[in-house]
This record gives C-alpha cells, structure tokens and sequence, in this order.
C-alpha cells in the first residue's frame, strides 16, 4: 500500500535521518512490523542503507540488565516456578494454613497476576493492600489521589462495611488473606530478588523506578524511535517520558480522528474506546508525523460488507470459493478473528493459491502428539489413583494407546495386544500383561509418584523422537510432508516438560496427578512457528498480528461478539474499584485495545468484508460484534449486509442387488426398516451386503447387550425349569447346551407353584445374569459355559454395570409376576 503507516514513517524517518539510521534504535511493539518497515525503507531510499537496530519494548528494558544486591542478572521465571516459590513464602506468613500446592496452584495464578498488574502500574502496593480494619484512617489518607478516585474507594468501603454483619466464611477468608497480602507481596518480592529470578512487572518496575542507575551504559543511541504503540502500562510511559526528557526520543502514533477527536471530559460512554489510549499518548509524546494523513476513515472510499454466515465451516468456505476469487497477493489479508479457524481455513484453501503466508502458529494442542501424551497421562492417573492394590491399566485407556500409530512405530507388539484386548473383552489387566518387548514394558509401568510420570513421558518423547530420526535416515518418503511438523512437537513437548520435571525433582513445587493434569494443559498450551515468507502473498493472521500494518482487502472471519473483542474475564483478588482507582488494568482496557487494533486496520482499507456466525455455536454468541454494530449507526459509510448458508453436498446412491438380495427384503424386522427410513446405504451394507461394523471394546454396556443378557436368562429359567419338571438333568451346563443347540423345545406345564418358587429364590435369578453377563458381555465364557480365558480369572464388576444387572433382576422379577397371571401355561 502506497500510503500505509510504515511508509509514511519511512518517509519522515529518512527525510529526517538520512544517511544517519545506522545511530537510530527502531522499537515496535511486534516484530513483524520490523520487516514490512524495512521494505519501506528500501522502497523510499532506492538503494541498500544501513538500517537502524531493531527492539521490542521488552527488549529495550532487558538492555539494563538489572541486578540484586550480590550482582546476580535478573530473568523473567517460569509461571509454574514462580508460582512455587509463591506458596513456599505463602506458607511462611499463613503458618496455620494446611492448605497444599494443588490448592494454592488456582489462585495463586490470580495473585501473580495482581502482583504483575500493581508493579506495571506503578501501583503503591501499601496503599492497595491496606487493611480493611483501617477504612476511617483510610479516609483522611487520599492526598495523591483524584476525586474521582477518592468517590470510588470509599463506594468500595461503605459497601463492604454496610455488610459487615456478613460473617460468611468466604468474606472472612478473604479479609484474612487481604490483610496479610502487602506482607506477602514484600516476602515474595524479595524471595525473587534473592534468587534472581522474577515476574515481568517486577522487572519493568525496577528499572522505570532506577532509570538514572541504568540509562547511561544501556542506551547508548543517538535516538530511540517509537513507532506504533498504543496502550502503555506506567512503567512504559514513565520510559518513554525519560527518552522524550532527555531529548533522544521520537515518537510516531497510527490513528484516525474519526475515533480520536472525542473530548476527555464528555461522558465516557459517549466517548469512541478505540482512542481511549491514544488520545493520552497524543498528549504526553507529541507526533513526530502532521496531522493530514490521519483523515483516512471516513475521506476514503470503501467497500464494506457484513455477511451472516450459518456456521464457520460456511465461512471458511466462502473465503476460499468466492472472495480469494476477487482478492488475493500481498495486498490482501483474512484476519480470524477466532484462531480455532486456522485448521478449516487451511484445509479450504484452494491448490493454486499461490504465495501465502501464515502469522500465528500451529496449535500444539492439535496435534498428534499431544494426543498421545494426553493418553499416557489418563492411562497412569487413572492407575495410580484406582482403589486396587494392584495397579491394573484398564482398557478404556490402555487399548487407544496400542492403537495409537506412533506407538506401533516403535513397538512392533502393539497391534497384536490390542487385538488380544478386543477380541478377549478384557476390560482391565496388570502391568505384566502388557510387557510384550522394551517399549511396552517402559509405557506400562506403573508409577506411583507425578515424578515418575514425569519421566515417563519424556522417556517416550525421546524413543518416539529417536525413531523419527531413522526413519529420516532411511530416506523413507511415506508421510514426509507431515514429519516436520511431528518432529517440531516432539521437541517442543520435551522443551516444555523439561523445566516442569526439573521443578518437581527438586521440590520446588508438590504436586497430585490431577493438577499435573492441569499443568500440562498450561505448559503445552503452545504454537508451532509457519516458516515461509512473510512479506510475500496473501497474509492470515490474527488480530493482534495486524498491528502496524496495512492492506487494500481485508476479510475477517468469525467477527462475532465473545470473539471481537475475546471475551475477558475479571480473575483478582483486588477489588473492582481499587483497582479503578489505583489504575490498575481493567477488563474494559483489553476491550478498548481490541477495538483500536480494528478501527485501525480498517482505516485505510479499500475493500472489508467482515463474516459472523448467527447460528448457534454452543456456549458462543450467535450475534455479530459491538464493533460491527457500531460500523453500522455511527459511521455513515453504505455498509451492505448479506446471508450465506452452508449446503450439503449429496450423492445418489444406487448398487446392483442379487436374488439372495432379494430374498433377504422378505425378511425385515422393525429395526431394519427403521434403518431403511433413516438411512438407506445403511440399510444396504448392514442388511443385504452384511457389512458389520467393526464392535468396539467398551466398559459400558449398552442396550442391545443388556437386552440380550435379560433375554437369555429368562430363556435359561425356563428351559431349567422344563428339564427339571421332566427329570432331566439341568445344570447350568446341561441348560446351556440345550439352548445352544436350541433343543429346549420341551413341552411341560408351568402352574403358579412353580412360578412363585421362582420369585422366592432371588439368589438364583442373580446367579443366572451373572452367567450371561460373563458370556455376552465380558465373553469369558463360550455359549456352553467353558472358560474362554487360560487363568479362569472372573472379572469384577464396575459400579454401572452392578446397576444394570439390579435393573435387569428387577425386570426379570417383573416378567416372572405378569407370567404369575397366566398360569397355568405351556
């Protein structure tokens, strides 16, 4: 784009610095940004240059390298070790607190957060955190603060005073925790300085508060260029008013005056959110570009539609089908605005797309491998906390494992075990079952501590990574366009479980098997980086993505409300209205950043399409964005709005049926015209082609099983009873054969007598389910009543299968009363 945000900086830039860029330190807020200016500078300079450094904000406070007091360099900590030594210092003041690290885990998070939000705001944390008993003294203390501030604290402490007759034990633990939580704010903070490792507002606040101790040595530059901020936390503004102050500083600001021209003291809620930031930075850091080119929204034409799509599958394929068809290169962008879009977007693409390229990452969390330590997880949780003495690896957990296709890579005896397990119906067996060759006997040991399982888990990922490594030196080609992204997995699991297995083994934190569960969700909670050519072709992105950059044509998908802006949710233990008055983050900031980063983008785009789902996407609005509403009454643009449906793709189907076909139609149960009705395909490879699905092994048992067991044990009642009216033997197995060679056909009379002595005996109609359940369901028995298992071994029953046998008692009972009524019968 000829007048995009990073062209108009290159051109003020270079008319201002010329030759001299190589003395200038650039910061963005992103790095892609980096790459799309230094197109524009070429493009304005017309010949190589040296171009200036390169930093983010981040970056820039890292430059000083701050120190403790023994000299050591402090580091941004991990959030599960920081969360660690939280609890140790949290233990130290809450002596009587028996709580563990699997329940500090949840809201200690929360406290991190609050700790992060108080050092980035430059927050008093004493102020914060003053005791609730102190609310008079509070009151005359309120000097530095405005009126607005002030109305808003004691709103918060006359309504928490007026409930002060509410002695509920959450309020009571609360108050007990808030009292004691600038102790602990103080014991943690100097813990981490100690150990040279800390949270992030940590860091930026130490050197906002020491700048003069650092700036010197660190920022060595003629000057420090900002480019295309918005929304600054304290410690940033306080850095960038320290550069503005000693004259190295410039500063270039992307807005529009349609969403920034709004004055301060109007109402808030008349107020545009997308300038909410902006019109302070315009304020305190004047703009190093004129005001002209900030006119684009509303002076350039554009072409905006709103499609209403019936679901995001239909939005995906729109993009692909009808509006690559119209747009596409370097100027054009999709921006999802739901990154779970990511998989059905790419799968839509089109072969002859051409050059794209992708900004956000492939989710971990989708991919194969994840699954599979995901598997490895349940099975052993599930083993490790069974109520046996003896750990057994059920078959819910154990059979996806041995079928799982990287598993039988590298254990040749996995499918024959699984097989074993499905056509046995062992629902559940000991670890010495499964040691079929090293890598099953290494998969199913039990472990009875999270360390272990620890181990086990990165003991597989480097067996699993191991085998991709020969199978690449084999130069075997089958699935090679799929094992860069296998072998970036691996290595990212093993990256992220390393760290976590370090903290474990050496104490730093305690943890169940179901909070490292919970762990693993949080540490694997990670993208895998697209390489390809970012400058080059259509670009998909997410929305943070767009900062700084611009495109003719644009396209959003699933611009819903709950996705734009994400919906946020309000996690601290400060209360609402201190943190308003201390001005601290607040849910609505992230809300009003999302809606600059949109009005932004759109501000000198051409041609915008934006897509919503108004179906029903289950816990998610089916309604467009506030955003796109507000498009709609405010801007005055002719903005079309249209509908697109999802259409099903349907084929005839039409097979060639043999006599014997024929025949078969002369016998249809209700059930298979039911199938008949519902689906005729079925109906075909079910009834006539006699296609069966493959059974699956599963611990529940469902209806067609129970019903057959019922069936089959009254039918067992009966014939014993004829063979013993007729003096024949009739032992189970006696019973069995007959019934298996249907050779009860016995002709007898049953009277009431018989029927009663029936119900009387309650044990032997029990006895009798137990026998069908241990034949049609677990198949540990033939039809004749033969052991099918060498050890001879009985299953025991679950929960939900002693329930069903109790109901099936209950309707054999039922059967036996309404028999009662017709006796006597033959």
């Amino acid at each position: 784009m000829e007048n995009s945000f990073l062209s108009l900086v290159a051109k003020d830039l270079y008319h201002k610095k010329g030759h001299h860029l190589h003395r200038v330190t650039m910061v963005f807020p992103n790095k892609r940004a980096r790459l799309f200016f230094n197109k524009a500078l070429y493009q304005v300079a017309g010949k190589p240059l040296w171009t200036p450094q390169y930093v983010g904000i981040n970056e820039l406070f890292a430059l000083c390298k701050a120190r403790n007091a023994e000299g050591k360099i402090w580091s941004i900590g991990d959030p599960i070790y920081l969360n660690g030594l939280l609890f140790q210092e949290y233990r130290k003041i809450f002596k009587d607190s028996s709580e563990s690290f699997d329940d500090f885990y949840g809201w200690g998070k929360i406290l991190l957060q609050d700790f992060d939000n108080i050092d980035k705001n430059l927050a008093d944390a004493q102020q914060v955190f003053r005791l609730i008993s102190e609310t008079e003294a509070f009151k005359d203390d309120f000097s530095h603060l405005s009126a607005e501030q002030v109305e808003m604290l004691q709103s918060f402490f006359k309504q928490f005073k007026s409930n002060s007759d509410d002695n509920s034990p959450i309020k009571n633990n609360f108050v007990h925790l808030w009292n004691k939580m600038f102790q602990l704010y103080n014991a943690f903070k100097q813990r981490l300085s100690k150990e040279a490792v800390v949270y992030e507002g940590m860091y930026l606040r130490e050197i906002a508060e020491n700048w003069e101790g650092y700036s010197a040595q660190a920022f060595p530059a003629e000057n420090y260029v900002f480019v295309g901020f918005n929304a600054l936390n304290k410690c940033e503004e306080k850095l960038f008013l320290h550069f503005k102050e000693n004259g190295k500083a410039m500063f270039y600001w992307d807005y529009d005056h349609y969403y920034c021209d709004d004055d301060d003291n109007m109402p808030e809620a008349f107020v545009h959110e997308a300038g909410r930031f902006m019109r302070r930075n315009l304020k305190l850091f004047p703009n190093e570009l004129p005001n002209h080119p900030y006119d684009d929204f509303l002076r350039r034409e554009k072409n905006i539609r709103i499609i209403a799509s019936s679901s995001e599958n239909a939005q995906a394929h729109y993009a692909a089908s009808q509006w690559l068809k119209q747009y596409s290169g370097s100027q054009s962008a999709i921006v999802l605005c739901n990154e779970s879009l990511l998989l059905p977007m790419l799968h839509s693409l089109p072969q002859d797309i051409g050059t794209f390229n992708i900004t956000m990452g492939y989710p971990l969390t989708q991919t194969p491998v994840f699954s599979l330590i995901q598997q490895i997880v349940l099975l052993h949780c599930d083993a490790a906390t069974s109520s046996s003495s003896h750990a057994k690896f059920r078959s819910k957990y154990s059979l996806p494992l041995l079928q799982n296709s990287y598993i039988r890579r590298i254990s040749e005896q996995a499918k024959a075990l699984a097989d074993e397990l499905s056509e046995q119906h062992l629902f559940a067996c000991p670890a010495p079952f499964f040691h079929k060759d090293d890598v099953l006997t290494r998969l199913f040991c039990p472990v009875e501590k999270v360390v272990d399982l620890g181990q086990l888990l990165l003991d597989m990922i480097r067996l699993l990574a191991d085998a991709a490594a020969d199978k690449n030196d084999k130069d075997d080609n089958e699935n090679d366009n799929m094992m860069p992204l296998y072998q970036e997995s691996l290595f990212l699991c093993h990256q992220a479980l390393r760290p976590l297995q370090d903290m474990i083994k050496e104490g730093i934190i305690e943890v169940n098997f179901s909070t490292y569960k919970r762990l693993l969700s949080q540490v694997l909670n990670l993208s895998i980086p697209f390489s390809g050519e970012p400058l080059g072709g259509l670009q998909l992105m997410g929305l943070l993505e767009t900062r700084n950059l611009d495109f003719d044509n644009l396209l959003f998908l699933s611009a819903n409300e709950g996705d734009l802006p994400q919906s946020s949710q309000d996690h601290s233990f400060i209360p609402y209205h201190i943190r308003l008055a201390y001005g601290l983050s607040m849910p609505q900031h992230q809300d009003a950043i999302s809606a600059y980063y949109f009005m932004r983008i759109l501000q000198r785009a051409k041609n915008i399409t934006l897509c919503y789902c108004n179906a029903n996407r289950g816990n998610k609005k089916a309604e467009m964005s506030r955003f796109l509403r507000q498009l709609l009454m405010e801007s005055g643009l002719g903005i079309q709005q249209s509908s697109i449906g999802g259409r099903m793709n349907s084929q005839s189907f039409a097979s060639d049926i043999s006599r014997e076909g024929i025949d078969m139609l002369e016998k249809l149960s209700p059930s298979a015209l039911k199938t008949f009705i519902t689906c005729e395909t079925k109906f075909y490879y079910e009834r006539i082609a006699k296609l069966k699905a493959v059974e699956e092994l599963s611990e529940e048992m469902d209806a067609l099983i129970s019903g057959n067991i019922f069936h089959q044990s009254m039918q067992h009642l009966y014939t014993e009873l004829m063979l013993k009216k007729k003096g024949l033997a009739h032992g189970t197995e006696d019973v069995l054969r007959l019934m298996a060679e249907h050779q009860e056909n016995l002709s007898v009379s049953v009277e009431k007598e018989d029927l009663q002595a029936l119900l009387k005996n309650k044990k032997h109609l029990r006895e009798l389910l137990e026998v069908h359940t241990q034949m049609l369901y677990y198949q540990h028995i033939d039809q004749y009543g033969s052991p099918l298992r060498s050890s001879g071994e009985m299953p025991k029953h679950s929960g939900s299968i002693l329930l069903h046998l109790s109901l099936l008692q209950t309707y054999m009972e039922r059967m036996l009363q309404s028999d009662l009524a017709y006796a006597p019968f033959r």
